[in-house]
């Protein structure tokens, strides 16, 4: 059967390529089928049972419609399924807690004086439907000046805030920072939501304008110098404020090529800072004394620079309070001054108190021209000098305004300085005793100042002050009186009197050291006994007992003084007093002679006020009594 339905079936292609690609074949048109349903039957040419078999075979080739419809349910339910959870999502999240429904703010005064105290409210309001919990409120702000500095943090756990309720927290701090600075304060509120253990935070800032500073800073230093002048800057520090300042540092930054002399008083660390631990009524003064070597026409600027120390690093400023920048306009040097104090140059110059001071101011004009109507003023400062007595070659003493002058009316030669001339003068100055009837002088000192000013052949005026600067000081006066007592003082003495040869005889040896006007530190007496002489260990006042020894092998008697005081033994006051027993046993080859009971009595200490070792001899003390109308006061030694 099959070879007959394949047979039929080449025979009619057969005719039907025939009829489309013969020539000489006629077309055949067919007649449109209509088109029927699914159900119909269709003709064929071959059997049923052919026909079944084709079903079959087909129904294993082609994918069956059930799966399409798997597939396109599983399609509708992830749909379904998605829908259902976008709108739970949606409508849950309507709950969920966001920062946005969260108000903050800081409340404040906008402008403080620093050091004060700022109050500062924090308030909260919670807008969401749902709680906040757990809560931290953390109040931050930078414990320097600036806002890059080590920062403060101050937290506090609040509680659960609930849907529309309020919240107020009160912080109490203190700023410091310069004049017109903006200190920025951050609010910020750590929180958590129910069903999730992350952190969410709300943060909220504040900023406050600093009005003022707790202190003021004051400089006062020329603004125009000469070329090697030298210079002075005083520095003053003061309260401006109730409470108290502590803690401070003070930093002065010096420009390139200055020569720094001096400083009053001594930095607590390098050349140009200074501790002040505490700041109150009392203004602290600091003086700065140095040479500008800038060239004419540069300026020379200092940093002047106040504030909070820092606690880890004691040599830098935390918190900058004040802060000034002196600049110095450096000058063209028309005229070179010299000044020699008994000659020497040298600054400070230590002098006994009473003497008198020498002195000499040399002028040269460094101009290419003549310098005319040329001026010098010697400005005197100080308690040590002596009015009275000053005497001025070729010049004139002022009392009322303290100078010596030289012009053209004192000295003809000052009307024209030529060009590289140089011109001396030179003056006497008497000091006073440091010790009067008023009482002693407190830290003498005579300062000395050179102004010049002249005027150029075109007319031009040129002046300048402090061309040249010394300073003379006065080395504190101690002293020392003894005196010697037998039946009198503070010890029952025994022994024959006049001492008498190869017998023993005490006697109390009185010691009484006075010190006039500078604080003296480290103070000792010592001197030796001789070797007739013994030590009883009899002291008087009994406090004075730890601060003296004697050394047997030496023979030598110590007295630690320590400090002296100013004024000690002046005026009034009580002197610094010692006494002790001494016992001699005379030789026959003493007899007739007064004997020495000590050696020569070293004194010595260190002026604080000079910075001078200071040492005073006193001649051997002898047996004479002090008191002459006592038996045996001239000391001499019978048989």
């Amino acid at each position: 059967m099959n070879e007959e339905f394949s047979n039929k079936r080449k025979t009619s292609v057969d005719d039907l390529n025939e009829q489309l690609y013969y020539r000489k074949g006629n077309s055949i048109s067919r007649p449109r089928r209509e088109i029927r349903d699914r159900n119909i039957d269709l003709d064929h040419d071959f059997p049923d049972d052919e026909l079944e078999a084709l079903k079959k075979r087909q129904s294993k080739r082609t994918l069956p419609t059930s799966f399409f419809k798997k597939m396109f349910l599983g399609v509708l339910g992830f749909f379904i399924l998605t829908a259902i959870v976008v709108g739970a999502s949606f409508y849950s999240g309507t709950k969920t807690v966001s920062g946005d429904l969260i108000s903050m703010e800081i409340i404040g005064q906008p402008l403080i004086d620093g050091g004060e105290n700022l109050q500062l409210d924090v308030r909260i309001q919670n807008f969401n439907e749902k709680a906040v919990e757990l809560p931290d409120l953390v109040l931050s702000y930078s414990k320097d000046s600036g806002d890059d500095g080590e920062k403060v943090f101050l937290r506090r756990s609040l509680e659960d805030i609930g849907y529309n309720d309020r919240v107020a927290e009160e912080f109490n701090i203190v700023l410091f920072g310069q004049e017109g600075a903006v200190r920025n304060i951050d609010a910020t509120l750590e929180y958590r939501i129910d069903g999730s253990n992350a952190i969410f935070v709300k943060e909220a800032d504040f900023e406050v304008i600093i009005r003022s500073t707790p202190t003021v800073v004051a400089v006062n230093a020329p603004t125009q110098m000469v070329r090697g002048q030298v210079f002075e800057m005083e520095v003053t520090i003061a309260s401006n404020s109730n409470t108290i300042v502590n803690n401070n540092l003070l930093t002065i930054d010096y420009p390139s090529g200055f020569e720094l002399l001096s400083t009053s008083p001594t930095p607590d660390a390098f050349d140009h800072i200074w501790s002040i631990p505490l700041l109150g009524d009392e203004k602290e003064t600091f003086v700065i004394k140095g040479r500008l070597s800038a060239l004419e026409g540069q300026g020379q600027s200092f940093g002047i620079n106040f504030g909070k120390q820092n606690t880890q690093n004691q040599n830098e400023i935390e918190t900058l309070l004040n802060s000034i920048i002196h600049t110095v306009d450096v000058q063209r040097p028309f005229i070179i001054t010299d000044l020699l104090v008994n000659g020497s140059d040298d600054s400070p110059i230590a002098i006994r108190g009473g003497s008198e001071v020498q002195g000499e101011v040399t002028l040269v004009n460094t101009l290419n021209d003549a310098l005319q109507d040329v001026s010098v003023t010697l400005r005197l400062e100080g308690n040590l000098f002596d009015q009275t007595g000053i005497r001025a070659q070729n010049g004139f003493f002022d009392s009322n305004t303290r100078t010596i002058r030289w012009d053209k009316a004192t000295l003809p030669d000052l009307g024209l300085l030529q060009p590289g001339q140089e011109k001396n003068l030179s003056f006497t100055l008497p000091t006073v005793d440091l010790v009067g009837q008023t009482g002693s002088v407190v830290n003498p000192e005579l300062v000395l100042r050179v102004d010049v000013s002249a005027v150029e052949i075109n007319g031009k005026v040129q002046s300048a002050e402090n061309l040249a600067t010394s300073t003379v000081i006065a080395n504190s006066d101690i002293g020392l009186i003894t005196d010697v007592q037998h039946e009198e003082g503070l010890f029952n003495n025994y022994g024959p009197m006049p001492p008498r040869v190869n017998e023993k005889t005490s006697y109390t040896l009185n010691l009484q050291v006075t010190n006039s006007s500078n604080e003296i530190e480290n103070a000792e007496l010592r001197f030796f006994l001789p070797s007739y002489v013994s030590w009883t260990d009899a002291i008087a006042p009994s406090i004075e007992r730890s601060s003296v020894d004697f050394n047997e092998t030496t023979r030598e008697v110590r007295w630690r003084l320590g400090t002296l005081r100013s004024g000690l033994g002046v005026s009034g006051s009580s002197p610094r007093s010692l006494s002790m027993q001494v016992e001699v046993l005379p030789s026959s080859s003493q007899s007739g002679d007064q004997i020495s009971l000590t050696s020569d009595i070293i004194l010595n200490g260190k002026d604080t006020f000079t910075d001078a070792q200071l040492s005073f001899r006193k001649t051997e003390v002898e047996n004479r009594l002090g008191n002459s109308s006592e038996t045996g006061s001239d000391g001499r030694i019978r048989n």
